[in-house]
């Protein structure tokens, strides 16, 4: 995502950050068929919604897995969380 290309993810894990940032298409793992149709739908877009999928993306990355904030992220939830 880093990268600014649109993403096809055929993972199955909580979160789905593909989604969650309209960096590319999700579709089933484990599933030949769904990652055809995606790739299919993938090339059908046009260039410009390709671009901006990938631009999502790499914004989405920057502003969330930073690993300043990842590290502000976990330095909260462990001392709001101690005793």
């Amino acid at each position: 995502m880093l990268a600014g290309k649109p993403i096809i993810s055929a993972i199955e894990a909580p979160g789905n950050i593909v989604e969650e940032s309209g960096a590319g298409i999700s579709c089933a793992a484990e599933s030949p068929e769904e990652l055809a149709k995606a790739i299919l739908k993938m090339k059908s877009l046009p260039p410009a919604q390709r671009a901006q999928m990938g631009a999502n993306g790499r914004e989405w990355i920057i502003k969330n897995r930073d690993y300043k904030k990842l590290a502000a992220d976990f330095l909260n939830a462990v001392f709001e969380n101690s005793p």
